[in-house]
């Protein structure tokens, strides 16, 4: 990694990573006996789903993050802004194919993430705005259950983002009040299997609020 603080506050900074992931968990499909409901085993066969640990690469990628109070502009306000942002690429590979052939990478990974915040610092108040972001994240993989070749959907979220609000104010050097607003678009996670239009889940997200007060001794 490499940071160069080009002004008071203010940081651009560059990352290279490698993450050496020696295997990971992956659902297969493999033929057992069973015996029937009488408690006799007469030789019948069905395909099961069950789980076992494969190899998998490594996971790599680059990270960029850029800070920065803008005490150059003019006036108090603006003088009183600032700003942060971050953006990171990564790349894997489970060792796992869909459907179609394709790779997929590690569960719970998205190739690009990057994240926002506008804030004001001044005379006590602090105000920050957030948006934080994620490319489509990889959840796994969906089995169909069949006796015939093993059929695998990969179990995707779509791109989701997400806007909070922070509001704090000093009173005295002991107390404070803040107030935080998360979720404030009401953005829900939607997953599809495999094809975009294949309606997979939904986790429906409320936007939500909290008020307080801060005492220090």
């Amino acid at each position: 990694s490499g940071e160069w603080y080009f002004a008071q506050d203010s940081m651009l900074g560059v990352g290279l990573f490698l993450i050496d992931v020696a295997n990971s968990v992956e659902d297969f499909q493999e033929q057992r006996n069973f015996a029937d409901l009488d408690g006799i085993n007469r030789g019948r066969m069905a395909n099961i789903w069950t789980t076992r640990n494969v190899g998998a690469s490594d996971l790599y990628g680059i990270e960029m993050g850029y800070k920065q109070p803008f005490t150059f502009l003019p006036g108090d306000f603006l003088s009183a802004l600032g700003a942060e942002f971050n953006y990171t690429w990564s790349q894997s590979d489970s060792g796992a194919v869909d459907i179609q052939g394709k790779e997929l990478p590690l569960p719970s990974n998205s190739e690009h993430q990057t994240n926002l915040i506008l804030w004001y610092d001044k005379h006590g108040l602090n105000v920050r705005l957030a948006y934080n972001w994620r490319s489509e994240e990889y959840l796994g993989r969906v089995g169909l259950n069949t006796n015939e070749a093993e059929m695998v959907l990969g179990n995707w979220l779509e791109p989701t983002g997400y806007l909070d609000l922070s509001v704090s104010y000093q009173i005295t050097d002991n107390i404070g009040v803040y107030f935080n607003g998360t979720n404030l678009t009401e953005q829900s996670r939607r997953s599809y299997a495999q094809f975009e239009d294949q309606f997979q889940s939904l986790w429906v997200q409320e936007r939500r609020f909290a008020l307080g007060v801060n005492v220090s001794l």
